[in-house]
């Protein structure tokens, strides 16, 4: 970041967005970033996207003095938890060739298309992160809160726009239904199948499928 912002405006930034295609563990590899306040945001094009990032933050009221507060850790202001997407369902996680349509796999950042030999490469945000990386494993400061991923109703197989709309009825947001409800109780309203899926993605047990150059990942439940 110090090639980008001078030494003055970077004492200014209180914080840093990971956005849909990073987590806190990816940007704790990373020695720069050790300093800052991560935030779990991301651009939402659609009122059923605005909270599928979001952060918990404790502060005294809600404005932008205490957000202010919060972000540069003063007081007790604080973020005490950031949630967000699976990371490896953003748009842009790994790096894609453009001339043949591959996404990289393994471990090794891309430059060239291992493929087609093409550098016609949109770089990935993992891949980006490894490439400057200070080390191979992340190492979360003090005062870096947990990461809850999570995995949007509207990825998992058989949840399409009528059954979302019922489950959020019921249980009055789509957080609860991603985080809190039971199983029996989505089941109630969804059906064993499509419960089985939430409470699996809840715990990380989906099989996902990266997304790059442009499009998002996909899970599938079998």
């Amino acid at each position: 970041m110090g090639r980008v912002f001078d030494p003055r405006t970077l004492e200014r930034l209180p914080a840093v967005e990971l956005g849909l295609s990073a987590d806190t563990d990816m940007a704790d590899m990373i020695d720069e970033l050790a300093a800052f306040t991560l935030l779990s945001n991301s651009d939402a094009h659609s009122r059923r996207s605005i909270a599928r990032e979001y952060n918990v933050i404790e502060m005294e009221s809600p404005d932008f003095r205490e957000l202010s507060l919060a972000l540069r850790r003063l007081e007790w202001r604080r973020v005490v938890q950031n949630v967000g997407l699976d990371p490896r369902l953003g748009k842009y996680h790994r790096s894609f060739c453009l001339s043949c349509g591959r996404a990289a796999s393994g471990a090794a950042a891309v430059e060239v298309c291992p493929c087609c030999g093409s550098g016609r490469v949109v770089r990935g945000v993992w891949d980006r992160a490894r490439q400057i990386a200070s080390r191979d494993k992340p190492l979360h400061p003090p005062h870096r809160p947990p990461y809850v991923r999570q995995v949007p109703l509207a990825f998992i197989p058989g949840i399409g726009p009528a059954m979302l709309d019922r489950l959020i009825r019921r249980f009055g947001s789509e957080m609860n239904v991603v985080h809190r409800a039971s199983e029996r109780e989505l089941a109630s309203v969804a059906g064993e199948r499509v419960a089985r899926a939430i409470v699996a993605a809840r715990e990380g047990m989906l099989s996902v499928t990266t997304g790059a150059g442009g499009f998002y990942g996909s899970v599938d439940f079998p």
